[in-house]
């Protein structure tokens, strides 16, 4: 009833003959005003989507560079705590002079150093968790969960992403049933965050 009213009044009323600003959306439905207006909304539109699109090629391009530097950084450290341990031990194996009682007391030296080290490296790494409990575990349901709106405290700051670095190389060289992927994982998410921040 009221639109077509309005719209009957519209059509009797050139708009384009008046000179007139161009009435709101809410108050007119459709007008000649409306084209050009669409039409510039329209680029505005176009103009800030290829802005952000451009921001987010950048921010995922700094991204997967700063995780991969990060995950090349953690394979070295894991590889250079890997050869101080060995070069603990490795002595102890490699020694060889023909006394068949020296050479078990040479490998039980050579346990006790190995398993020694995986104790001590491996306390280190839970000593940094207690520390910062956001970087327990893999961190993978915690990243689950703040995908779908959880709000977790501190999660993605950057004492997690240190503590989770050193306790992931820690635990890696300790010899324990633990592996670097899932804590990169969650260190790759930690470097977006930071990056859009």
């Amino acid at each position: 009833g009221v639109h077509e009213a309005y719209d009957d009044t519209v059509s009797s009323t050139n708009l384009q003959t008046l000179d007139m600003p161009c009435p709101t959306r809410s108050l007119l439905p459709r007008s000649p005003c409306m084209d050009s207006d669409n039409e510039l909304h329209d680029s505005v539109n176009s103009s800030s989507q290829q802005k952000l699109t451009v921001f987010q090629s950048v921010v995922v391009v700094a991204t997967g560079l700063v995780a991969g530097g990060v995950v090349h950084a953690l394979r070295q450290l894991n590889a250079f705590l890997g050869d101080q341990i060995r070069s603990l031990y490795m002595p102890f194996l490699l020694s060889d002079d023909g006394n068949a009682s020296a050479k078990e007391e040479r490998i039980l030296f050579a346990w006790g150093a190995y398993t020694g080290m995986g104790i001590a490296t491996a306390l280190g790494a839970l000593l940094l968790v207690v520390g910062v409990p956001q970087a327990q575990g893999s961190g993978l349901p915690h990243l689950i969960a703040y995908l779908n709106g959880a709000r977790l405290r501190y999660y993605s700051s950057l004492a997690v992403l240190l503590t989770k670095f050193m306790a992931t190389s820690l635990t890696v060289a300790s010899g324990l049933f633990a592996g670097p992927e899932g804590p990169i994982i969650h260190m790759g998410a930690v470097i977006g965050k930071q990056t859009l921040r």
